[in-house]
């Protein structure tokens, strides 16, 4: 199945010699899955195989069933209507969601997301790691620009009790 910009989701049907391909409207009965941000794509796997689905307005239809999610790409619209994207990979464990005709699933993965650092001391030394979880705990795996770029790297300032810089340290991402 496939689901086109109208938002409705077509089967797609192969000529027995392969010389055309069509798109049949699909019937079956849907519901709702909402999610904690505005616009998001999301890559699952549900009876009908795999599919990519488009969200708007922080919803979308989904033919009625069970669902594995294998990775979602939110979008966050700057000051300027341009999107900036976000990525979560669900690699390590697919969450699995339920979609029923007669109530709204609400997506357990998402923003918002928490900024964490970790601190491990060697001797005299310290490393500082950065990363981005959601609000299940899943990992960000990348922050793109409009341009399709990777913002900045974030710096660290580490300042004495006095507030006087000591150490300033730009993250790296990687």
């Amino acid at each position: 199945m496939v689901q086109l910009p109208d938002g409705n989701f077509y089967r797609v049907k192969v000529a027995e010699d392969c010389s055309r391909l069509w798109l049949e409207s699909d019937l079956s009965p849907k519901g709702k899955v909402k999610a904690s941000c505005k616009e998001f794509f999301l890559g699952l796997t549900g009876q009908e195989g795999v599919m990519l689905v488009r969200g708007q307005h922080g919803e979308s239809l989904l033919p009625v069933g069970s669902y594995q999610a294998h990775w979602l790409m939110v979008a966050e619209r700057d000051e300027k209507g341009k999107p900036w994207w976000a990525l979560l990979d669900f690699a390590r464990q697919t969450p699995k969601f339920r979609v029923a005709s007669d109530k709204t699933a609400e997506l357990p993965f998402g923003p918002p997301f928490k900024l964490t650092m970790d601190v491990e001391r060697s001797g005299r030394r310290f490393d500082f790691s950065l990363s981005l979880e959601d609000r299940s705990g899943n990992p960000v795996n990348a922050i793109y620009t409009p341009e399709l770029k990777h913002p900045p790297e974030p710096v660290l300032v580490i300042t004495d009790a006095k507030g006087k810089v000591v150490k300033t340290e730009k993250f790296h991402y990687g």
